[in-house]
């Protein structure tokens, strides 16, 4: 447990136990639990968090047209977070060995999967961040990308799953002997 002072004053000291809620993010992600809900619960416990008064999760949105783009997958508290900028190379080298960037009042803090941000976890915060809730941010941004690569590893299974599975089809087809010509129409329906 670490005491923080907010807004500098020293009689509004706040106690912060971020472990248990880290702690109770982890079993959630460890029990399977749909990524949607613990996003929601990341911001929620952000929230909760001295001085902060807002926040969300932005990561990538399903890319058309070639040109990135966020989607805010979970937000909570009284005001909005915007967008983060696009992460152009100035916007990168500005950027704190932590991995947070101040942008007037909002704080952005990079979500990281396999040493490349994906996306980013944004809060309002009243005066500046102190070290101590810096370093929550960071906590439940690293917990966020764990969920986010469980995710995509879980999609890109079960699409190798699929393939897997039709080629399996294919393979007792074969061995079973069947005519060329009912196999190419297996094949079309397929």
């Amino acid at each position: 447990m670490v005491r923080t002072h907010v807004d500098g004053e020293s009689s509004a000291s706040t106690e912060i136990t971020g472990a248990s809620q880290l702690e109770r993010m982890r079993a959630l992600a460890a029990e399977g639990g749909e990524p949607t809900a613990i996003y929601q619960y990341g911001v929620e416990l952000a929230c909760e968090l001295p001085g902060v008064i807002a926040a969300a999760v932005y990561l990538p949105a399903q890319v058309k047209d070639g040109k990135s783009r966020w989607s805010c997958v979970a937000q909570y508290g009284v005001d909005v977070i915007p967008e983060p900028k696009e992460t152009d190379a100035t916007d990168r080298t500005q950027r704190a060995a932590n991995g947070q960037i101040a942008l007037a009042e909002f704080t952005y803090t990079d979500i990281v999967c396999l040493g490349v941000p994906i996306g980013s976890f944004g809060v309002k915060i009243k005066g500046s961040p102190g070290a101590v809730v810096a370093a929550a941010l960071a906590a439940f941004a690293h917990q966020l990308s764990s969920v986010f690569e469980r995710e995509r590893l879980q999609d890109r299974l079960q699409h190798y799953t699929d393939r897997l599975e039709v080629l399996n089809e294919f393979n007792q087809l074969i061995a079973s002997g069947i005519q060329l010509s009912k196999m190419t129409r297996m094949i079309a329906r397929e």
